[in-house]
């Protein structure tokens, strides 16, 4: 049930530096232009970890992830003595899947080794494109040989591995060059696909092209188009949609995001890092200082995060369970909605969404369908009251 109290939780880690800010980034992330003391640093995520861990208590730690930004930048330490630390302080899930993002400049075999050492059991590769003048477009530092050697050091040890790629940009001027992408990607040695239509974020280098007029788009139809063969061929080759951006050959899908969507508990730690979890019967947002240096000042004067903590409603969680639940192939469960659903969507236009064939409501079970799916994003803020 999506409101019970949950023994397991997920820890969400978020470094925010990267070696430079790529143009269509909307993260909390910042180039790293400075020396940085990485044991100060390191030593505020441990007092993080030890300030959530005395507030929840007798937690069973269902996955792990490091995000950025840039965590494959970290010392070799750095994630080990992190992760070391989790398990101290709770108890960690038989099977806990432990992620770590690389960029794949950034793998080399003695990181594997190390990360490998510390329990890590999933690479994430922001590839983001397998064509080189793509690459350049989107200000990538590597290139497509960089990323089968990433691949293939990274295949030695570990076998869960997912590519990260972004579609729908100013080099894909041709559907032809994605699909070709694609055919690329599903014969990799990868167990999973995070594939994302580019959304422009108006704070990004981007954002600001596209006000100027200088950023060239596929119009709508190429995108739905570059949609639709992007199903038929991650399909057609053992890796299902799972959710509307994620590919997985069965049993590799990623514990850590299917935890999101099915809004279960987690903690997020690092500079703008949010979380939602269930305290004393009530469900909380929690969101932590965005500025990295005022974070970690904070943590090391006070020993605790500088934290907003705000208790939802319950129309807040049905609104936000409706949004993440309907990005899946199982879809929502409206049974298991803290709040009546007709208390937070317009129920005359989702009668409208299911007559027209966008959404099908079956053994209380809603989710969107094949058309639905190409446009989930307009769906969801037409729904929305």
């Amino acid at each position: 049930m999506f409101l019970d109290q949950q023994n397991s939780v997920s820890i969400y880690i978020h470094w925010p530096f990267c070696v430079k800010k790529c143009p269509y980034c909307s993260f909390n992330s910042y180039p790293l232009v400075n020396f940085i003391d990485f044991d100060y640093w390191k030593n505020a995520y441990l007092l993080a970890i030890q300030f959530y861990a005395e507030k929840y208590k007798d937690r069973t730690i269902k996955s792990i992830y490091f995000g950025g930004g840039s965590p494959s930048m970290l010392p070799n330490n750095f994630i080990g003595d992190l992760i070391k630390a989790m398990q101290n302080c709770w108890k960690f899930s038989k099977n806990v899947e432990i992620t770590i993002e690389f960029r794949p400049d950034d793998v080399t075999e003695e990181k594997m080794n190390n990360l490998y050492e510390s329990k890590v059991n999933r690479i994430s590769i922001g590839a983001q494109s397998l064509n080189n003048e793509c690459l350049e477009i989107l200000r990538r530092r590597h290139n497509i040989e960089t990323i089968f050697n990433a691949i293939e050091v990274s295949s030695k040890l570990f076998k869960n591995i997912s590519l990260d790629m972004i579609y729908a940009h100013p080099g894909h001027y041709s559907i032809n060059i994605w699909e070709e992408e694609l055919k690329i990607a599903v014969k990799l040695n990868t167990q999973h696909l995070s594939l994302y239509q580019l959304i422009v974020d108006e704070n990004t280098v981007f954002g600001s092209m596209q006000r100027k007029g200088k950023l060239l788009l596929p119009d709508e139809d190429s995108c739905a188009e570059m949609f639709e063969i992007t199903q038929k061929i991650t399909e057609n080759e053992g890796f299902y949609a799972y959710e509307i951006s994620n590919h997985a050959k069965k049993g590799y899908e990623c514990v850590h995001n299917i935890r999101y969507w099915q809004y279960q508990d987690y903690i997020g730690i690092g500079p703008g890092a949010h979380g939602r979890i269930m305290f004393e019967g009530h469900k909380y947002a929690i969101l932590e200082e965005k500025n990295p240096q005022k974070w970690v000042d904070f943590i090391s004067n006070e020993k605790r995060p500088l934290i907003e903590m705000d208790r939802l409603t319950l129309e807040e969680q049905t609104r936000e369970i409706l949004i993440v639940s309907l990005r899946t192939s199982k879809g929502l469960d409206c049974r298991k909605l803290p709040a009546l659903l007709e208390e937070c969507v317009e129920m005359p236009k989702l009668k409208q969404l299911i007559n027209e064939g966008y959404l099908e409501y079956k053994d209380n079970i809603l989710r969107g369908t094949s058309e639905g799916r190409k446009v989930l994003n307009s769906l969801i803020l037409f729904l929305l009251k």
